[in-house]
């Protein structure tokens, strides 16, 4: 039986300014947690001091954030076999979600609360729950494990 080389060697960290290659679950999770966490920080030390070049760093972390962020998601849905755009349906979800809340009628407000939740919540859980591919996809090859071993030999995906 012979086996494609990027069934066995482990594919290198992908850029988070790209939309290309692979991410596990565990690089996905502490790359998530960082770059919201320092999003985070950044805006509310900014928050803090006031005035308008404050704001404009709040902003531009902001918006380089969520760019990591659809990068990040784009990679880890590419391990999981999908393409990257399948992240624009729990947004249009969560863009319903608080539209739906923002009309203040009982009804819409638990329909626009159950699709936030499952739209963003759900969506987060299966990321970081369900099991990347095994070997190489029309994405790359296995993203490497933290401490470059491959992630399919050791339980990681």
């Amino acid at each position: 039986m012979s086996t494609l080389q990027e069934d066995v060697a482990p594919a290198e960290r992908p850029d988070w300014f790209s939309t290309i290659g692979r991410r596990g679950r565990l690089s996905f999770l502490l790359n998530f947690l960082f770059v919201n966490l320092g999003v985070g920080v950044i805006s509310a030390i900014a928050a803090g001091m006031g005035g308008m070049v404050p704001s404009l760093v709040s902003a531009g972390c902001s918006v380089v954030g969520g760019w990591v962020n659809i990068c990040l998601t784009a990679q880890r849905l590419h391990d999981l076999g999908r393409s990257g755009w399948l992240q624009a349906v729990p947004f249009g979800a969560s863009i319903l979600g608080v539209a739906l809340l923002a009309q203040g009628e009982p009804l819409t407000t638990a329909l626009g609360t159950a699709l936030l939740l499952a739209g963003c919540l759900g969506f987060l859980l299966w990321l970081l729950l369900a099991r990347g591919m095994a070997e190489g996809n029309e994405f790359g090859p296995v993203p490497a494990a933290p401490g470059g071993r491959s992630g399919a030999s050791h339980g990681s995906r």
